[in-house]
């Protein structure tokens, strides 16, 4: 991510939070497109979370004790990722994309 994308990053963030706020256009559809690539990203790390969780398990399959901790490590990437992106990620770029439907609505 550029410096740019960051700033588009936390543009969005300031208009979910502040009310009334110049809105620029440019910078909400930036600000939507960045929240959809998080909300892609999270997924996929999720997936590269599991995979090395779960390799880490098949490794260490000889110990029994070692399987929990390591399915646990796999299992809790992909909670913790699908939070994020369910809880966080989605209801954010759902109102950034309704306050571009707003807009685009009044003029």
């Amino acid at each position: 991510m550029s410096t740019k994308s960051i700033n588009d990053f936390w543009y969005g963030i300031k208009l979910l939070i502040k009310k009334n706020i110049e809105v620029d256009r440019y910078k909400l559809k930036e600000s939507i497109s960045i929240f959809n690539l998080l909300q892609k990203s999270t997924i996929g790390i999720s997936v590269v979370g599991f995979l090395i969780g779960l390799i880490s398990m098949l490794h260490n399959l000889t110990e029994p004790s070692s399987v929990g901790p390591s399915m646990a490590v796999a299992l809790i990437i992909v909670f913790y990722s699908t939070i994020l992106c369910l809880v966080i990620l989605s209801p954010a770029k759902y109102i950034l994309s309704k306050i571009e439907r707003r807009i685009n609505n009044n003029t």
